[in-house]
């Protein structure tokens, strides 16, 4: 195969990044979460370490931005589990 010159139009770029992937079913909950309430997320991401817990806050916030406007308020129970309610903005 050769170096060759070809038109602008011919140039075919490939995707950058990752994909963005969604659970359909926490996507549920968040669009149906009222204001006073949480969604404690045992099912979904179960105990979290404190190590892992600013990867399932961005995973929250990212599919939180997806269906929502508002922002969450994003709390760890003493044993780890994400519990997401909407933020007081006063």
């Amino acid at each position: 195969m050769r170096d060759e010159i070809i038109e602008v139009t011919e140039v075919i770029p490939s995707p950058r990044g990752k994909r963005m992937t969604f659970d359909n079913e926490l996507l549920e909950i968040f669009k149906r979460l009222p204001k006073g309430k949480a969604a404690r997320l045992s099912g979904t991401f179960g105990q979290v370490s404190s190590e892992e817990r600013q990867r399932v806050v961005h995973s929250i916030k990212r599919h939180w931005g997806k269906v929502r406007s508002d922002n969450p308020s994003i709390n760890f129970s003493p044993e780890g589990v994400p519990q997401v309610s909407v933020r007081n903005d006063n």
